[in-house]
């Protein structure tokens, strides 16, 4: 646990931290520094607070242990390849800041509350709309999916091997 009134996570802090596996940040970080969490192979679990505006590049790479990581909705920084190689469900609100700042670095995202995914794609970084929006995939044991209206295309595969879904 990081105490209250830290408010960034420096470079490099726990890079390469083998047994990490919990990380509980207080509501007062903003900034998590570049490769900050980088080859924590089995860091399971990490709360992003609320008030975090920036993520650093790489700062999740090789994350391979965490199923799902939710991201802030005003979380708008992000830097190169921060989630490379993280196997993690990144999960925030529909069309909020978040999803777009993911979508611009070319990162599909969870809808908060859903059973599926989507993606934004850019015809330039600086377009405050996205080109089109696309259903990336449905989970395993989705039964029904309602896509949403935003959804110019639905990608190949996006309900493969789906066998609950009717």
């Amino acid at each position: 646990s990081i105490p209250e009134g830290v408010t960034a996570i420096a470079g490099w802090t726990f890079q390469s931290c083998g047994k990490l596996e919990t990380v509980t940040l207080p509501e007062t970080v903003t900034t998590i520094g570049d490769c900050a969490f980088e080859n924590c192979d089995i860091l399971s679990s990490i709360n992003l607070p609320e008030g975090l505006t920036s993520i650093g590049q790489y700062a999740f790479d090789d994350c391979k242990g965490m199923p799902s990581i939710i991201i802030p909705v005003n979380l708008t920084n992000f830097g190169k390849d921060a989630f490379k190689n993280c196997s993690a469900e990144r999960i925030t609100e529909l069309d909020s800041p978040a999803a777009h700042a993911l979508g611009k670095m070319g990162y599909s995202f969870k809808v908060k509350g859903t059973n599926y995914q989507l993606k934004y794609f850019y015809s330039w970084p600086t377009d405050t709309k996205p080109t089109y929006t696309e259903f990336t995939r449905a989970d395993m044991d989705a039964e029904s999916v309602d896509v949403p209206e935003c959804v110019d295309r639905i990608a190949g595969s996006a309900f493969y091997n789906r066998k609950k879904l009717s």
